[in-house]
């Protein structure tokens, strides 16, 4: 009678919770009690008025930073969650019984629902910096403003959550201002060319992809799978070149911790370093982390070879490809990739080859500076590296005094490639300040790289955690990967967690040298990898021998070889197999 009462005022225009602070709240709830009732129509409608609702809100603000603060209501994630759910559950119903166009019709609902609660703020983004009436400088400083102001409220807030000083805080006060100020500005020389730009901003949304369009940009063998994961929850939304589905099973135990167990289990080492007791707990916590992403969904891994992943919630850390299937890791009989959102596949074909064109390659920058002011530990097979690569693409790389900012900033809107082998640093507090960090102390920011207009193909960051980031309740990942891909790159082959120096050189020049003969970034990382893990440690010191004999460079034999291209990280075990996930797995491609 409640939802009957609610209907009958939404008909004469008198919705009640119109009037809230945030009045998606209250069909949400409404949504809840529809789906509790088994009425999963009537939930997937009150779903949809919600979702209305925030988008309206959302529209009124002019501030992108804004607009994902607003997203990180967990209202929000609740309503495309239970949205996601009910138009799944239909879909399955509908396949049940036979009627394969209404399932369809409602897996693209669910599809569309999961879509708008993942990674939204990206993908507004890049459907703004796409759009033909906003291209130019003065969009992309009006960009760079907006991360300026995003960093600077976030250290405000992190000083008021901690014990500092006063005139601390005043100071970064005065400077969130400035940068205000700052965005104002890019504002107003935005609306000097075209007074109504703003709104026409406030305005623009990603369109999601449809069912039909998401099966035309994929070939038989691929399959694109988005996971949807509420408390013990979890769905995966399905869709091959030929079918699709809507799968929901509840997972034992809690899956976002199992999840986050299984991550930090890749990242650290757990226990005395060396110790053979490390394997265990990786090996469990990589079962447990497949028993709920993996195992419920064989028949789909059996099928396609070459999977597509778009993670939500606690699973988007997780290195798929990492995980065992059939008696194996995923990486060494499939080829996966990753998407924050399968919309970006819209209008493009999965695995289309790096295009030929000028590379921009740069290689352990001198004078690299830690956070305490001290100068960071060289990386020589970093220097190797980038020397490898730099003569499969004939050009000079920028390596060491040469790597500067300046000289980034010159060469990186023209490149077809961009390939960088050098220290990186993720910021906790400011994501928008995690960097690649460059010669003398300079650095390139997430927020810098905003203000840049790529036209890369393919952005290799072969430094460690580049492809790590603060996951908002909004679901949005802020790091160097939404820096590059909202910078205008195709694909970006990024890191999760601390690389070693030597695996890092091998394994990028032998991906390097794929690529330039035509394989797909994905395929090109997956050989590569494999290559790896069926080394022996003599095998890799060969390797790297016979790369220092191709392009006579001397490495310094003191540097250890385990050295990581990253502040504050455990040190690798450098007797570690390199079978170890730890060793191998820690680059992702993320693109189509």
């Amino acid at each position: 009678s409640a939802i009957a009462a609610a209907e009958h005022a939404q008909r004469a225009g008198e919705g009640w919770w119109e009037r809230e602070l945030n009045p998606w709240e209250g069909p949400v709830l409404l949504a809840e009690i529809s789906a509790g009732h088994g009425d999963l129509e009537r939930a997937v409608k009150w779903a949809e008025v919600a979702s209305d609702l925030f988008e309206r809100r959302s529209r009124a603000l002019a501030s992108a930073v804004h607009r994902a603060s607003l997203a990180d209501n967990p209202m929000v994630r609740r309503l495309h969650t239970i949205g996601a759910r009910c138009a799944g559950d239909l879909s399955a119903l509908a396949v049940t019984g036979g009627d394969h166009n209404s399932a369809d019709m409602w897996l693209g609902r669910a599809l569309d629902f999961a879509e708008r609660g993942r990674s939204r703020s990206l993908g507004d983004l890049l459907a703004a910096t796409r759009d033909p009436r906003f291209a130019g400088q003065g969009m992309r400083s009006w960009m760079q403003a907006q991360a300026a102001v995003s960093s600077a409220e976030a250290h405000v807030a992190a000083a008021w959550r901690t014990e500092t000083q006063p005139a601390q805080r005043g100071e970064l006060q005065d400077a969130s201002v400035a940068a205000a100020d700052a965005l104002a500005a890019a504002e107003a020389a935005l609306q000097a060319q075209d007074r109504g730009v703003l709104q026409q901003l406030r305005n623009v949304r990603s369109s999601p992809v449809g069912i039909q369009q998401l099966r035309d940009s994929i070939d038989d063998q691929t399959v694109v799978v988005e996971y949807v994961i509420d408390g013990a929850e979890v769905q995966a939304i399905v869709v091959g070149r030929g079918g699709g589905m809507s799968r929901r099973w509840t997972a034992a135990g809690h899956p976002g911790q199992v999840l986050a167990r299984f991550v930090r289990s890749c990242r650290t080492a757990e226990g005395p370093s060396g110790a053979e007791l490390l394997v265990p707990p990786l090996e469990q916590s990589a079962t447990a982390a497949a028993a709920i992403l993996i195992d419920p969904l064989t028949d789909v891994f059996a099928r396609y070879l070459r999977v597509i992943i778009v993670a939500h919630g606690p699973a988007q850390p997780v290195p798929f490809h990492a995980l065992p299937h059939a008696g194996e890791v995923l990486a060494a009989t499939h080829v996966i990739s990753y998407l924050p959102m399968a919309s970006l596949l819209a209008g493009s074909h999965v695995d289309l080859p790096v295009r030929a064109g000028p590379m921009l390659v740069i290689g352990n920058p001198a004078g690299i500076r830690m956070s305490d002011g001290s100068l960071a530990p060289q990386l020589p097979h970093a220097s190797l590296e980038a020397q490898v690569v730099a003569r499969v693409g004939g050009v000079e790389a920028l390596i060491g005094p040469d790597a500067t900012e300046t000289a980034v900033r010159s060469r990186i809107a023209g490149a077809a490639i961009v390939h960088a082998a050098t220290h990186g640093v993720v910021d906790s507090v400011a994501p928008m300040e995690s960097a690649l960090l460059l010669a003398g102390g300079e650095s390139l920011t997430v927020g810098e790289l905003l203000g840049l207009q790529l036209s890369a193909d393919l952005v290799v960051l072969s430094a460690c955690d580049t492809g790590r980031g603060t996951v908002t309740a909004g679901d949005d990942v802020l790091g160097l990967t939404r820096g590059v891909l909202a910078a205008g790159a195709r694909g970006a082959v990024v890191s999760l967690w601390p690389v070693r120096d030597d695996v890092a050189c091998v394994l990028m020049c032998r991906f390097a040298r794929l690529v330039h003969s035509g394989s797909p970034a994905a395929a090109a990382l997956a050989i590569a990898q494999r290559a790896i893990r069926e080394m022996g440690p003599a095998e890799l010191r060969a390797e790297l021998d016979e790369l220092r004999s191709d392009t006579a460079t001397a490495v310094d034999g003191s540097a250890p070889g385990a050295a990581l291209r990253v502040f504050g990280a455990h040190l690798v075990d450098e007797n570690r197999s390199l079978a170890d996930p730890r060793v191998w797995a820690p680059f992702v491609y993320v693109g189509a």
